[in-house]
């Protein structure tokens, strides 16, 4: 399974600061940038939050469903994540 990051549009991977977050899964990472903010529109639009605040966190099935959504920041979401990637 792909761990997808999307930056806002213009933040660079090394301005981002990744290393910050100790040891990340290479393979399963993908950068991304997020030209225009389409990608987050596009996932709040899909489940309901328009204007939701960073950080927009999802994770979507093998058939492309949304099975997490978080808008904002959230000191548990890292455990939440976690809980819902192991469900998977």
């Amino acid at each position: 399974r792909k761990i997808v990051v999307a930056l806002p549009e213009g933040c660079s991977v090394a301005a981002f600061g990744a290393e910050r977050f100790g040891p990340l899964p290479g393979q399963t990472m993908i950068w991304a940038e997020d030209v225009d903010g389409r990608l987050r529109k596009m996932l709040c639009e899909a489940c309901e939050r328009t204007g939701a605040p960073l950080p927009v966190v999802a994770i979507a099935d093998s058939f492309g469903r949304v099975v997490f959504f978080s808008a904002g920041y959230d000191t548990s979401l890292g455990a939440r994540l976690t809980e819902v990637i192991h469900k998977l």
